[in-house]
């Protein structure tokens, strides 16, 4: 199953941290993935991805919050300026490990997610 195009505002309700404890991007974050910053990232912080910037490899997709109750949100906030692009060789996210409401994805695009089961771009 292929899903070209999920832009994810919010996966959960509720108000999100003001801070970013994790900073990603490959040029001067803290970690040059995303994968790196769920491994490095302990219950109730946030990751905050870089903008103008597509996040691809296979460390930017694939991911697993691994029952973390952690943010990953653009720094910007706007989805269009954020991509996890997949390049049809995975999904994007799988919650699948006691993640709770606290386990929130918001403002990121979601692009070229490829399984041959359910959700392309996030499976839950």
């Amino acid at each position: 199953m292929r899903w070209w195009y999920l832009v994810v505002a919010m996966a959960a309700a509720g108000p999100t941290a003001s801070v970013a404890d994790i900073y990603v991007c490959p040029e001067g974050g803290d970690y040059p993935d995303i994968a790196s910053a769920i491994a490095a990232a302990s219950d109730g912080e946030v990751i905050e991805l870089c903008c103008d910037y597509d996040f691809t490899g296979p460390n930017n997709r694939e991911l697993d919050y691994g029952g973390k109750r952690i943010t990953i949100r653009s720094a910007c906030g706007d989805p269009d300026r954020c991509v996890i692009d997949c390049e049809g060789q995975g999904r994007g996210f799988r919650f699948h490990g006691g993640e709770t409401s606290e386990s929130i994805l918001e403002g990121v695009t979601i692009r070229d997610g490829y399984v041959t089961d359910y959700g392309g771009a996030i499976s839950c």
